[in-house]
C-alpha cells in the first residue's frame, strides 16, 4: 500500500469531481477543504461546488499521517474545543475516489466517497486553496 501512496497521481479536486468515473476507484493525492461537524466529514472547494462538490470522507484502515506534528495541527484545527466539535482544514491527502456506487455518509446526502489513507498536510488558511487548473 505504501508504494500506491507514494505514486499517487496529484488530481485538482475539481478535476476529481467533475470526471468521477475517470477516477472511481483510483488513488490520487488531491487537495480540498475538509470540514467536520457533529454528523458529517466531508472534502469540498467553494471554487468548484457544482451541487455535487462535497465527497464524503472516511479513514482508510491504512490511514496515517506524514508525521505527528500534521497530524496534531489536523486535530486542532478540525476539534478547536471540546465542547465543539466542529471545524475546518485545509488537507492535502492521499486516498481511493468512489465516483460511483454511492449515495454515502449522513442520510446518504453524498454522491461520491473519499477515503484518506495518508494527510500531507493541514493548515487553517482554508482560503488558500487553488482548484482553477
Amino acid at each position: 500500500m505504501a508504494s500506491s501512496v507514494q505514486a499517487a497521481p496529484s488530481v485538482s479536486w475539481c478535476d476529481l469531481i467533475r470526471a468521477p468515473a475517470k477516477h472511481d476507484g483510483v488513488i490520487v493525492r488531491t487537495t480540498a477543504i475538509f470540514l467536520t461537524d457533529r454528523e458529517n466529514e466531508f472534502l469540498y472547494s467553494p471554487e468548484c461546488q457544482d451541487g455535487e462538490g462535497t465527497v464524503w470522507v472516511e479513514f482508510d484502515p491504512s490511514y496515517s499521517s506524514s508525521d505527528a506534528a500534521i497530524r496534531r495541527q489536523f486535530v486542532e484545527l478540525i476539534r478547536p474545543r471540546r465542547e465543539t466539535p466542529a471545524g475546518t482544514a485545509l488537507v492535502t491527502v492521499v486516498g481511493r475516489f468512489e465516483g460511483s456506487g454511492g449515495p454515502y455518509g449522513h442520510l446518504d446526502g453524498y454522491p461520491f466517497r473519499f477515503s484518506i489513507m495518508r494527510l500531507e498536510r493541514a493548515e487553517g488558511n482554508v482560503a488558500s486553496i487553488d482548484n482553477s487548473k
